[in-house]
């Protein structure tokens, strides 16, 4: 009777542990796990790792919780035996009787409990959940092993749904912060919009050689003006008269209208983005180094176009 107790008490602490420390998981703001990560704090950076991995997570948990259903099983079938030798329907009525126990203290209490506090419980976890990650590797690598197969047959990889979560997981903290006075309505949609522009590629924002006017090395600073006048713009690249085809640098219309009469063009260098840049990464860059105009090439150096910062705030905007 006292290995029934035991096995019981042991399986039903395991219980709660891993059916919390799941709750937990899920429910825990990645984003804190980053911010706590990035001040160097070693138990949110193991926490990050494991969100980052949440396949072995749900492995090592799953077999965790079934050894703790099978301790838990094993203790009542023993404790049955003892109070009833003999009786076969003590075998079935026993199970019965400790099923609500098992259920609400092995699953409903410590569940509630993550729910309210996922983070703080769940770091609290972290110690157990590396000692159990090590004790169930061999089985938790079968059953990852199993899931990477499954991915692979159903083209559903899981980078694509952890990168949907987190999205989700930021506009609930945007719409929690709108919701209790800490950000204007438009401010809300400004950050959401600036996430969904970090996920789009330059090359969608490119503007063909074709379609851009350009400024010949040969020209006056008047024609320049003329020329900027017709197109609303401020700067034009510029190209020799030789190869129109490959800049040579760009040219501002403010610089030709302070002194319009004087020879030559005043070129200024033309900064270069690579076509695989986001567009975010494209808007920080042109702001840092203080450019309005780029050149976009691919990875062997090819022109695909020009890059107008202009062009990437009104596709910022309007995403609002």
């Amino acid at each position: 009777m006292l290995l029934a107790l035991l096995l019981f008490f042991v399986g039903l602490m395991l219980s709660a542990f891993f059916s919390g420390s799941e709750t937990g998981f899920y429910r825990a703001p990645r984003l804190r796990m980053v911010i706590d990560s990035l001040a160097g704090d070693r138990v949110a950076k193991r926490l990050l790792w494991a969100a980052n991995r949440p396949t072995l997570f749900v492995a090592t948990s799953l077999v965790g919780n079934n050894v703790a259903n099978y301790l838990v099983s094993l203790a009542v079938v023993i404790a049955a035996s003892v109070w009833f030798p003999g009786s076969e329907a003590a075998g079935v009525l026993v199970p019965i009787a400790f099923t609500p126990i098992v259920f609400i203290c092995g699953e409903l209490l410590p569940k509630n409990a993550f729910l309210d506090a996922p983070y703080r419980l769940l770091r609290k976890c972290v110690p157990g959940l590396m000692i159990a990650g090590f004790l169930f590797a061999p089985i938790s690598a079968l059953l990852w092993l199993v899931g990477r197969t499954l991915e692979w047959i159903g083209n559903a990889p899981v980078a694509k749904l952890r990168v949907a979560l987190a999205r989700r997981e930021i506009e609930g903290v945007f719409d929690e912060g709108h919701a209790i006075g800490l950000l204007a309505s438009a401010q809300k949609d400004l950050a959401l919009a600036t996430f969904s522009l970090a996920r789009r590629p330059l090359k969608e924002f490119i503007l063909p050689v074709a379609k851009e006017p350009i400024a010949r090395a040969d020209m006056s600073r008047r024609a320049v003006l003329r020329l900027a006048r017709q197109r609303r713009l401020d700067e034009l690249p510029v190209v020799n008269a030789d190869s129109p085809l490959e800049p040579i640098g760009k040219v501002r219309v403010l610089d030709c209208a302070l002194a319009p009469g004087a020879d030559g063009l005043p070129v200024l260098p033309l900064p270069v983005l690579r076509d695989t840049d986001s567009a975010l990464r494209a808007i920080t860059r042109l702001q840092t180094d203080d450019e309005t105009l780029a050149q976009a090439r691919d990875a062997s150096g090819k022109l695909l176009g020009y890059v107008r910062l202009e062009n990437l705030y009104a596709e910022l905007l309007a995403g609002e």
